[in-house]
């Protein structure tokens, strides 16, 4: 019992957690593997853990098979028909510019597919997409997909969850009926969908290869949130080149 509630004093009256937070957080911030701060962060939480009396703490290197990455500097600036800084992010593993780059803004529609849904348009549709779209690119800033449209809220922002959603949302779910069909019965109906469908993540891949080739300047997706917050995923292309 003495050791139980040293570990609980440690816990309430000297807790490292917030400070830990800050410092990946906020010192470090994002920590995309293979950048400087993810390294950095690596070495300061060995050092951190070996103050704390740990021993044997040491870094490991391990191939993932992709180079690095930082975004060093990125700067965009809408020149006309009127003159504004645009707020962005720049993807992770996506390449540079080759210097700074001009063009005029295009927003192409996407192909049909129910957005939310990790699967996308048919593979018809999309070749036939991509015929009727590769050929306009050339020197635009592409802006792929309608803006979102995001209506007014009035609904004040939500502190605490309420103690009975809470737990409504972490319980474990209780044991039902067992489904009539088996994994396997669904796995095959997944690979029969597939067949003719593309994933979303090989629409957005072959998106990329057709502005690629298509020679346009950029790619814009919309960020798609409220009070100026982007919220955005890394090219899982690993395209560095």
């Amino acid at each position: 019992m003495a050791r139980i509630a040293k570990f609980r004093a440690e816990a309430l009256e000297h807790s490292q957690i917030m400070h830990t937070v800050h410092v990946l957080a906020d010192r470090y911030g994002p920590r995309v593997t293979g950048t400087p701060e993810h390294e950095e962060a690596a070495k300061w939480a060995v050092a951190q853990m070996v103050q704390w009396g740990l021993t044997n703490g040491h870094l490991e290197s391990w191939d993932f098979g992709h180079p690095g990455w930082l975004n060093e500097s990125a700067a965009v600036r809408l020149v006309a028909p009127v003159q504004g800084n645009v707020q962005f992010e720049v993807a992770a593993w996506t390449p540079s510019t080759k210097g700074k780059v001009r063009g005029p803004l295009m927003q192409v529609p996407l192909p049909p597919f129910q957005f939310g849904s990790e699967l996308g348009p048919t593979k018809a549709e999309f070749a036939q997409w991509v015929e009727a779209t590769k050929g306009r690119v050339r020197g635009k800033i592409v802006m792929l997909g309608k803006a979102a449209v995001l209506p007014v809220d009035f609904t004040a922002p939500v502190k605490r969850l309420p103690d009975d959603q809470a737990k409504a949302d972490f319980e474990p779910p209780k044991p039902g009926p067992v489904a009539d069909r088996s994994e396997s019965e669904q796995l095959k109906q997944i690979v029969e969908i597939l067949k003719t469908r593309l994933t979303v993540y090989q629409m957005s891949k072959q998106i990329d290869t057709m502005l690629v080739e298509g020679g346009a300047v950029a790619r814009v997706d919309d960020g798609a949130h409220r009070d100026g917050i982007i919220q955005t995923e890394g090219s899982r292309s690993f395209d560095t080149a």
